[in-house]
């Protein structure tokens, strides 16, 4: 076997270990702040978006946040949505929470990490919550306009003025800042450990052959 043909092969077992890398679902980060909501004990906000024709695991979500004041408490949650796309507020409806960055200085992208592992579905809308429990405040900003990128669209965002017992749905004219990332779904067939194995005996084999004709 020739060395160019060996140099192949191990750059093709190499691609195939290679991890899936993160994407942006959807981002409206680089668009320019309209203003910002100082979300509270009371006043809580969700933002809706909704993922193309395809299915994706979510890696996190960012958010344009900060200046927190006092001990906001502050939490995040994703929810899914009803039958008519307002956001499931019951308790059947709370897919995931999250371990929240600092909120403390000037508002800046943050980083918010699921608890666990989802799968987002193809053509499906969910709603990304932020809010605070305890006696302090943070900051939300929203875009001016609705420019973004990425496959995913943003849909309606919602309000609760009382801590979360009724919430109304606004239209989606200037969104909250918000990227969602994710990786794309596996394909299931053939499978990677399969494919793997498979390139690895091919490696070994041409290896040997390889050091035989040399």
């Amino acid at each position: 076997m020739s060395y160019s043909r060996f140099v192949v092969i191990v750059g093709l077992v190499a691609f195939l270990v290679v991890p899936a890398q993160a994407d942006v679902l959807l981002s409206n980060l680089g668009e320019p702040v309209r203003d910002f909501n100082t979300l509270d004990s009371l006043l809580w906000a969700a933002q809706s978006f909704e993922t193309d024709a395809n299915s994706y695991n979510l890696t996190n979500i960012m958010a344009l946040v900060g200046g927190e004041l006092g001990s906001s408490g502050g939490f995040a949650q994703l929810r899914s949505s009803t039958a008519t796309g307002d956001m499931d507020t019951s308790a059947g409806g709370l897919l995931l929470t999250f371990t929240l960055p600092g909120l403390a200085g000037a508002r800046s992208p943050r980083t918010f990490t699921p608890i666990g592992a989802l799968l987002l579905a193809a053509s499906t809308r969910y709603y990304f919550v932020l809010g605070a429990t305890g006696p302090g405040s943070f900051e939300w900003s929203y875009a001016e306009g609705n420019g973004s990128i990425g496959p995913g669209s943003f849909t309606q965002f919602e309000y609760t003025f009382d801590g979360g017992v009724n919430w109304g749905s606004f239209d989606n004219e200037n969104p909250f800042h918000l990227q969602v990332n994710v990786t794309p779904e596996a394909v299931p067939e053939p499978s990677s450990s399969t494919l793997l194995f498979g390139s690895a005996m091919v490696l070994l084999l041409a290896g040997r052959r390889f050091a035989f004709r040399h």
